[in-house]
């Protein structure tokens, strides 16, 4: 299998519920730590977020008899484009972690088996956040698909199963080049980046 570049498709696109996820991560991360590498700081603002999405949209976990009893949200949850950034976040600020545990060298084993954790959490929050799309109108949808494939890619390709990595970089980078003409200028910056991340991850794995 050769390398992708993303190509060019318009679509007419149905109601829905409307989230310019690539835009929004992007914006996300420049305001929040990453133009500088602070992803404990981008981890901190993803927590920091949920909590109070969480109590605009009466999506919140509550304490019942001394419980602690964990809301799951369900696509019902998903009135507005603002609860579908619960799941983004919960993606996002797993995928800062992990990125903030990255070893430096082989006498860091524990902080790498940890990071493991974490990336595996990521992709659960993955799954979870694709069966919430379903009131979501098509580009947004995509959007949704391309980047969880993405992430699911990345978790697979640090557990070298490399066979699985090529499969999900090769569907996010397709599923991309079908909404990139249609996306503003911010979100294609995080589009190349993927792209590029995901073409020199593909090299990798043929190797």
């Amino acid at each position: 299998m050769s390398e992708i570049k993303y190509k060019k498709l318009t679509t007419k696109l149905d109601k829905g519920l409307n989230l310019c996820l690539f835009e929004t991560i992007f914006n996300w991360r420049q305001v929040n730590g990453l133009k500088h590498d602070d992803y404990t700081r981008y981890r901190r603002f993803c927590s920091r977020r949920i909590k109070r999405i969480r109590q605009k949209v009466q999506l919140i976990n509550k304490w019942e008899k001394k419980q602690f009893k964990q809301l799951k949200l369900v696509a019902e949850h998903m009135k507005t484009s603002e609860c579908l950034m619960i799941p983004l976040l919960k993606v996002e600020r797993c995928w800062a972690y992990a990125n903030e545990l990255q070893p430096v060298d082989e006498t860091e084993a524990r902080k790498g088996h940890h990071q493991k954790r974490r990336l595996h959490k990521m992709k659960q929050y993955c799954e979870e956040f694709i069966g919430l799309m379903k009131g979501c109108n098509k580009r947004t949808q995509r959007e949704i698909t391309a980047y969880n494939l993405y992430m699911k890619g990345m978790v697979a390709f640090e557990d070298h199963q490399y066979e699985d990595a090529l499969k999900y970089y090769f569907k996010s980078i397709t599923i991309i080049g079908y909404i990139d003409a249609e996306m503003s200028e911010e979100s294609k910056i995080i589009f190349r980046d993927i792209v590029d991340d995901a073409n020199a991850k593909i090299r990798v794995c043929k190797k």
